[in-house]
């Protein structure tokens, strides 16, 4: 049963693309605009960007602690991250998403 939790956490932050994507499109600026695709687009990239520069050491930290403790500290760094996207400051979006990258 590990495995099947294991890959549905793996492939989670690919399948939520969508659903994120028309979460942030939703979202009002200050100056009273809808947030633009550009910004969507970077706020997207420093989730994978979270995931490419933390690769290694949650490697490292899974060798240490093993697959179980690794899966779990990644579902709850997702979830935080993931709630982040209830804010309206772009400051919350970037570091939530962040968050659910380093999740990965």
């Amino acid at each position: 049963h590990f495995l099947s939790v294991f890959w549905l956490l793996r492939t989670s932050f690919w399948m939520a693309g969508p659903y994120f994507y028309a979460a942030y499109a939703s979202k009002i600026l200050p100056n009273g605009s809808t947030m633009p695709v550009g910004i969507i687009s970077q706020i997207s990239l420093t989730g994978y960007a979270a995931i490419a520069l933390l690769g290694p050491l949650a490697t490292k930290m899974t060798q240490k602690y093993g697959k179980k403790a690794a899966t779990i500290a990644g579902m709850l760094l997702y979830g935080i991250g993931s709630f982040s996207v209830t804010s309206d400051r772009l400051v919350v979006l970037f570091v939530g998403r962040a968050i659910s990258g380093a999740g990965q």
